[in-house]
């Protein structure tokens, strides 16, 4: 029970969770307003296509759809121009087409208006329900990936999380603020564990609230491009995928296939029931 208290306790984990980033998080954050007991115990894979087939084979661990984060060593695991919104006739044939499943893969170059587009459509779900909002970033800063979605995102929010790999040099975050984002800092973003058990007390945190929670991770490429064993990656996204479902909540995942090679998709794919392709110009498929 020791590294749970650590889950719960930043410090400890060699992380900081601090309301204060950036100026403009508490206007961002208000304008948008107004607006586990896993188990993981399976079968062994040798290598990461072994994963991959387990999971195609409903083989791979799976997670206590009732349960809580109570062992921590369940983580122990070796830009563009503006564009309109989505219609709303589109945002509804995406939320129907994958309505049912907690963790979504969406596929497409990163950093564009279609992007951001689609997921903050994907956030707030169709749905006028209040939602709380964790995001997950690798390789943006806080006020980079809200800024992103603040043009798009139409759900009232009633929190907001930010779980930062912090990748970038400190001087991008320009100043401290008194604010409603909650913003926890992973200091070394190689370190899946901790990330993971970083949103694990974040979603852990949201049990008892009546709004929908709703999880970004920002993004696949980002992270195969930083730690560089897919192996590993392919462990943790397993297990964080448990911990989603887990906690009632929904999550999509970025990735974009042109960063990679064939067989290195083939292999995440495995990972999802559903995937959504878009481009730059607003096509988007379901896969």
């Amino acid at each position: 029970m020791g590294d749970d208290d650590d889950a719960v306790d930043p410090q400890k984990q060699g992380a900081t969770e601090s309301p204060d980033v950036d100026s403009s998080l508490s206007d961002l954050a208000d304008r948008i307003r107004q607006r586990d007991e896993w188990v993981t115990e399976g079968p062994e894979a040798s290598d990461l296509e072994d994963l991959a087939d387990s999971v195609r084979q409903g083989n791979a661990p799976v997670s206590d759809p009732g349960g809580h984060v109570e062992d921590a060593s369940e983580w122990d695991i070796v830009e563009g121009p503006e564009a309109d919104q989505l219609p709303d006739s589109k945002v509804e044939a995406i939320i129907e087409l994958v309505s049912g499943d907690p963790n979504i893969l969406i596929d497409g170059p990163t950093d564009t208006p279609t992007e951001h587009n689609l997921c903050a459509a994907l956030l707030s779900g169709g749905d006028p329900q209040p939602i709380n909002l964790l995001l997950v970033t690798i390789n943006h800063t806080p006020p980079e990936r809200l800024k992103a979605l603040e043009k798009y995102l139409s759900a009232p929010v009633e929190e907001v999380t930010v779980v930062n790999a912090e990748t970038y040099r400190r001087s991008r975050v320009d100043s401290d603020h008194e604010g409603p984002v909650k913003v926890r800092t992973i200091s070394d973003p190689t370190d899946l564990r901790r990330l993971g058990l970083q949103i694990s007390s974040v979603l852990s945190g949201w049990d008892e609230s009546d709004a929908r929670t709703v999880l970004c991770f920002h993004s696949i490429s980002d992270l195969i491009e930083l730690v560089e064993n897919n192996q590993i990656i392919f462990r943790f996204l397993h297990v964080l995928q448990g911990r989603v479902g887990a906690a009632d909540a929904f999550a999509h995942y970025h990735i974009d296939s042109s960063r990679h090679e064939k067989e290195v998709m083939g292999t995440f794919d495995s990972l999802y029931g559903q995937m959504l392709e878009f481009d730059e110009g607003g096509s988007i498929s379901v896969d």
